[in-house]
């Protein structure tokens, strides 16, 4: 049952008079349903409600709607005045299936199949078979089966077509029926799965699935399991912790073989051959009989390699003999048991440098030239790569890196050299000469090695060796650029001009020049460019005292007049040299520019 409710509302400022309301169903029927309103005559903003209720099958998949017109009474000499509203909906109708699988021998017996008996001899190795699949509609309405599907260990096969009826009425069912032949001399397993899919009158789809397994019965069976443990910790044998020592790389432990008689007749095992790296024996001693439900263990110690990287494998193969009296194969099991510890892995390098002159010295305390002659300095870098870890290690790459510049140094190692037992290193050498007397004096070594385990993640080490050949001269100079006037506006920063006159501003640069070495310098020139002009703001001879003292540094300032609405860059440069030192081989300079060029409006 559904109940509609009719609003009417005057939204004028005058009152009005309902004439008609008129409603309309989906399946075009009309009714007048003026008399239903509460009230007829609505004063300015004022509503009335009619509600009117109808029962209604939300399980036929059918829309329903409903329209109504309202006319309201207006002077001859008006247009007629109405309004019209629609609510439509379509409820979900429900769709409810259901799919199960039954399997019984077919021989009239009606034993499921999960209670076959097992096979006397090889006649009876097949037997027949038939699987029901039963659909069943548990919705409230009818349902269009869209498809039926059965899978047998894997293989597919559509029963749609073979369905009675597609169609199925709420509470009724349909059925399908499969029957083949069954071999059961095997241990075979029965995996059948079962789909279906329907849909409602209105189209919501709904599905069920439905899974019968079984397995073939045995007169002859066995089961074996593998326990492995550490002899000394009782830890299982895949839970031994990585050795972090060689001496910790041998390990004693004890194998038990567990085999299980899972049938309710007894039986004799004929064999027990266990494999091991190739090596195989046979651990039964003698016949022995186990009772329906029996175990019999046999263990055995092995001492084995954790370190090595391979993988320790052991399986176990039973053999039952057949019973006596029946004609059917012997029966076997098999276990294996595998660990393989993850090695640790640990490397190490090492760089050094010295000079190879004839005062060879550590690179680190090469000393700044006095003569040109000792601006190049040949040098002869020690990459040493050790392994520090308790296997054998291979070194995959050992890259270095001189001042940003990489070079990959494992081609120089032989594949012997690549392979490192426990404890033992290996070099590499590289010469080069390095020039001092440049602006970059600071020389940044580093190498990385990346070496790997017999078995286990790769590890990874890395060294520096860094240093810098000092100079008596040095200098660093900065320059900044400010609207003058207003502190807080950096060059540029300046905003457009506004107007003709904004177009030409005051700025102020301010030339900081610090002396970066350890002894007093005189400045020699403070060259500052702007335009193509140049003028030296060096003012006779300027000491500045070393660095970190007082009177380390010397602060220049200069005010332009400057044209920013030009559309041009405003580009200044200064360059400021120190005057040589004695021994100094060059004297040392540095520079700073500053531009800036802020926009223009177009109006």
């Amino acid at each position: 049952m559904v109940e509609y409710s009719y609003t009417v509302t005057n939204p004028t400022d005058t009152p009005q008079t309902i004439e008609t309301l008129i409603r309309t169903k989906e399946d075009g029927t009309t009714a007048n349903i003026t008399d239903l309103a509460p009230r007829r005559v609505l004063a300015p903003g004022e509503s009335t409600t009619v509600t009117e209720s109808t029962q209604i099958n939300i399980c036929q998949g059918t829309t329903f709607s409903s329209t109504v017109k309202v006319t309201m009474e207006v002077p001859a000499e008006k247009p007629v005045c109405t309004d019209t509203d629609t609510y439509e909906f379509m409820p979900k109708v429900p769709c409810k299936v259901n799919v199960t699988i039954t399997c019984v021998l077919d021989d009239g017996s009606g034993r499921v199949c999960g209670d076959i008996p097992p096979p006397e001899t090889n006649d009876d190795c097949e037997v027949p078979v038939r699987y029901t699949f039963e659909v069943a509609n548990i919705g409230p309405t009818d349902e269009m089966i869209n498809s039926l599907v059965r899978t047998l260990n894997g293989e597919y096969k559509d029963f749609t077509e073979d369905l009675d009826d597609t169609v199925i009425a709420p509470g009724k069912t349909v059925t399908v029926e499969e029957t083949f032949i069954a071999g059961i001399c095997e241990g075979e397993e029965y995996v059948m799965s079962a789909m279906v899919d329907a849909n409602s009158p209105d189209g919501t789809l709904c599905e069920d699935s439905d899974i019968y397994n079984w397995e073939a019965p045995k007169y002859c069976d066995v089961d074996v399991f593998i326990e492995c443990k550490d002899s000394e910790t009782g830890d299982d044998c895949d839970k031994i912790p990585d050795a972090t020592t060689e001496s910790e790389c041998r390990k004693i432990v004890e194998y038990t073989y567990t085999i299980e008689n899972p049938t309710n007749i007894d039986q004799t095992i004929e064999s027990i051959i266990r494999s091991q790296d190739g090596n195989t024996k046979d651990l039964a001693d003698g016949e022995q009989v186990l009772d329906p439900g029996a175990a019999f263990k046999v263990t055995e110690t092995a001492e084995v390699d954790i370190c090595d990287g391979e993988s320790i494998d052991t399986s176990i193969t039973v053999t039952m003999k057949p019973p006596p009296g029946g004609d059917v194969l012997p029966c076997t099991d098999t276990d294996t048991y595998s660990f393989n510890p993850s090695t640790i892995c640990e490397v190490d390098v090492k760089v050094s440098c010295v000079t190879t002159d004839d005062d060879s010295i550590e690179c680190d305390k090469i000393k700044a030239a006095v003569n040109p002659e000792d601006c190049s300095v040949p040098v002869m870098y020690t990459f040493t790569v050790d392994n520090v870890g308790p296997t054998t290690e291979t070194i995959n790459t050992l890259i270095r890196t001189l001042n940003d510049q990489s070079k990959d140094l494992t081609g120089l190692l032989g594949d012997d050299e690549r392979i490192l037992e426990s404890g033992t290193d290996t070099t590499v050498t590289e010469t080069m000469t390095l020039e001092i007397c440049g602006e970059d004096r600071v020389f940044e070594m580093s190498a990385e090695v990346n070496a790997s385990p017999p078995n286990g993640e790769p590890c990874e080490d890395s060294d520096m060796y860094d240093f810098e050949v000092g100079k008596e001269c040095d200098v660093r100079v900065d320059m900044v650029c400010v609207l003058e006037g207003d502190e807080g506006v950096d060059c540029a920063a300046i905003p457009p001009a506004e107007s003709a006159s904004d177009c030409k501003q005051i700025v102020r640069y301010t030339y900081t020049v610090k002396n970066s070495s350890p002894t007093a310098q005189t400045v020699e020139s403070i060259i500052r460019t702007q335009d193509d002009e140049t003028k030296d703001l060096a003012e006779g001879e300027q000491v500045l005292a070393p660095e970190g003292e007082a009177d380390d540094s010397l602060v220049l300032t200069e005010t332009f007049e400057v044209d920013i609405c030009d559309g041009d860059s405003i580009d200044t440069k200064v360059e400021v040299t120190m005057e040589k030192p004695e021994g100094q081989i060059t004297p040392c300079t540095d520079e700073a520019t500053y531009s800036f060029n802020p926009p223009t409006i177009c109006e």
